[in-house]
C-alpha cells in the first residue's frame, strides 16, 4: 500500500499504516485478504476502486473497525495505530505483557 499510496500520490504517512493494520485486522477474520488480483494492475485497481467484501459470518464490529480503518480518503482513516486501538470502546483488545 506505502508504494501504491505513493504511485496515487498520496501523502504516505500514519493513516497509510492504519490502513495496512486494517487489511491485516480483515484477512484474520475473512481468513483472505480484503483485496484480490491475478496481477499486480489488477490488485492495484482492487484497491483503489472497490471496497472489500463482508461475508455474514463477519462481526458487525470489525467490520466497522475495517471499514473506517481501510477508507479510500485517508482523512476518513482513524489517524494513527493508538487512535485505531482507543476509538472502539466495545472491542477488548489483547495488552502486550
Amino acid at each position: 500500500m506505502h508504494v501504491l499510496a505513493a504511485v496515487a500520490g498520496l501523502a504516505v504517512d500514519a493513516r497509510t499504516d492504519v490502513y495496512l493494520l486494517g487489511a491485516i485486522f480483515y484477512e484474520i477474520f475473512a481468513g483472505a485478504p480484503p483485496h484480490d488480483g491475478a496481477t499486480v494492475e489488477a490488485m492495484c485497481a482492487s484497491v483503489l476502486l472497490s471496497d472489500p467484501r463482508f461475508s455474514a459470518g463477519f462481526p458487525a464490529e470489525a467490520q466497522l473497525i475495517c471499514k473506517k480503518a481501510m477508507s479510500r480518503d485517508p482523512a476518513d482513516r482513524y489517524e494513527s495505530a493508538g487512535a485505531l486501538r482507543a476509538a472502539p470502546p466495545t472491542v477488548t483488545w489483547v495488552s502486550a505483557p
